[in-house]
Order: C-alpha cells, then structure tokens, then sequence
C-alpha cells in the first residue's frame, strides 16, 4: 500500500514501515543506535587541547592553531569503527525488513557480538592512545604548557561502544526459545 500522493509521503510511509519500533526487539534497536552513533562519533572532536599555566590551575583552550582533532584524524583506524557501526545497522535493518522481504541471516547475533568486540576494542585503544601534537610547533613561555585531554566524541564513543557490546551479549544470552 502506497499513500495517495507526493512522493515525500511514499518516502515517509516506506521508512516507518521498515523502521517501526514494533517489530524490532529492544536489544536490537539499541545496537542499531549504538553503530549508528560510533559510526558518526568518529567524526567529531575526540581529542582537545588545553593551555595550562605551570604555576596555577588556569587554562585556556588552542583556538590558532585549532584545540580539537577528530576520531578519525587522530586514528586513522577509526574507519573500521565506522565501517563495523554501519555494518550492524544495515544487518538490523535488513533482518527486520517489512513483510517478506527480511532477510534470514542465521547467527546474526553472533555477528553482532563480534562486531561490537572489534568496535569496542579499537575504540578503548584510539580513546586510551593519545595522539601526537596535530597542531604543529608552538613557541611557548616557560610558564604554559599544552596539555592533550579526551574531548566529547571519545567519551560518547566509549559509552555506545560498551553499551553495543553488553546489549549484544545479553541478546544472544536471553535469545529467547523456538
């Protein structure tokens, strides 16, 4: 069934039929989120420098040259995260496709665990390793010196990369019986 008119309309009603929360189990909405936030993290500031006096707890933040470096700038192996983010979203979506045209993936959960361990792991590694200076040589005073600190994108890549991988865990644990 197609609405009547517009083709904005068949487009919205296409995607709320494939994207209805109703038929998809709760587990696997939140790993559907959960790649589809890491795959977008990457490409935000995951990293920021800080200005810091030497004699006192003030600091300010790099402006020239630029404070913050991205995910993937910092880790070039990010694109993995990406790509394994995406790849469990478009698993999702294609398990839970309207009617018949969903795909019977057998151990698609297995897949998810994997994907979510990979994930996992090379974000704790990019979030734990700090990069090098991006921002070229700067002529300081004795008194500051530039401090590399973890920046939102880190922080919100971790928690949806532990959060992917417990949820996967438990659904493939709490499968429940055929």
């Amino acid at each position: 069934w197609w609405p009547p008119r517009g083709r904005r309309a068949r487009i919205r009603a296409a995607a709320a039929a494939w994207f209805s929360p109703r038929r998809w189990p709760a587990n696997d909405l939140l790993i559907a989120a959960g790649g589809l936030v890491l795959a977008v993290s990457v490409f935000v500031p995951w990293f920021k420098a800080t200005l810091r006096f030497k004699t006192s707890s003030a600091y300010g933040y790099l402006i020239d040259p630029p404070g913050t470096v991205s995910g993937i700038t910092a880790h070039s192996w990010l694109w993995a995260v990406f790509a394994l983010g995406l790849l469990q979203f478009v698993v999702l979506a294609a398990r839970h496709a309207p009617a018949r045209r969903a795909l019977r993936l057998p151990g698609y959960r297995q897949l998810l665990v994997v994907t979510s361990g990979l994930s996992c792991i090379a974000v704790l590694l990019a979030f734990a390793i700090r990069p090098d200076p991006w921002y070229g040589p700067v002529n300081l005073p004795d008194t500051f010196y530039i401090v590399i600190d973890p920046s939102y994108g880190a922080i919100v890549a971790v928690g949806a990369a532990l959060v992917s991988l417990g949820i996967a865990i438990a659904a493939i644990r709490d499968r429940p019986a055929r």
